[in-house]
């Protein structure tokens, strides 16, 4: 769930804060955390995966840092078998896949 104002929250793997990652989920060094309305976007965080790990393996650690962001989906070019949407990005940059999102949340269209 967004924060007030804003219409989805998006976890966005990367390795330099430009790009979004074509390296499996649990290879990057990081993720950003972006709000974004119908008109915007705003990073709302940046965590490192190594911050995320408490032992338990990455796919439930990962699945409980989500539940407890209210992260409604995550952009990456690498599926998983987490239990939340992942929409393959359209583009390699993070400011133009984010401008996308917002298109589409402007338009009423489902993320897919």
């Amino acid at each position: 769930m967004a924060d007030k104002g804003f219409d989805i929250k998006v976890l966005i793997p990367t390795e330099d804060g430009i790009r979004i990652s074509t390296n499996n989920l649990s290879l990057v060094p990081y993720y950003l955390i972006y709000n974004i309305s119908n008109r915007s976007y705003q990073l709302a965080g940046k965590i490192k995966t190594k911050e995320i790990l408490t032992g338990n393996g990455f796919l439930k650690d990962i699945q409980n840092y989500i539940n407890q962001e209210n992260i409604d989906l995550i952009v990456s070019i690498t599926k998983s078998e987490l239990d939340i949407k992942i929409i393959a990005p359209e583009s390699a940059e993070i400011n133009e896949e984010l401008n996308l999102i917002i298109d589409m949340i402007d338009q009423k269209k489902e993320l897919s």
